[in-house]
């Protein structure tokens, strides 16, 4: 329980309401738009996929389903067109890999992902 309370918090980071992108230029706009919710479940997906490596005992679709609303939930933002570049999100997703498994068991995420998904 005490592991969800954690991991929760450190999904809270993702809120897209708080979080803020970088100018990339106009360089999002020759790449196919992406809703904040297709990248929040890529990212998630991720963090969750980390469970086995860090021999957690958390099911896949149960921590998707505690995760998904901390990411994109606020004002229902999963369908809006997210402006992070994928090239962000698979650092992020790369990053969330190498992580210490500490990390993922508190709920940290990489500070690449720090400030990623906004619509």
């Amino acid at each position: 329980m005490l592991r969800t309370v954690l991991l929760l918090a450190g999904l809270s980071a993702l809120d897209p309401c708080a979080l803020d992108g970088g100018d990339d230029g106009g360089a999002e706009e020759a790449a196919a738009a992406q809703s904040v919710g297709t990248q929040c479940t890529a990212i998630d997906t991720e963090f969750c996929d980390q469970a086995s490596r860090c021999d957690l005992d958390d099911d896949i679709t149960d921590c998707l389903a505690t995760f998904m609303p901390q990411c994109c939930s606020s004002g229902n933002t999963c369908d809006e067109v997210s402006t992070s570049s994928q090239s962000d999100v698979d650092a992020c997703k790369a990053d969330i890999d190498t992580t210490d498994c500490n990390f993922i068991v508190n709920g940290a995420f990489p500070s690449s992902c720090q400030g990623l998904l906004h619509p």
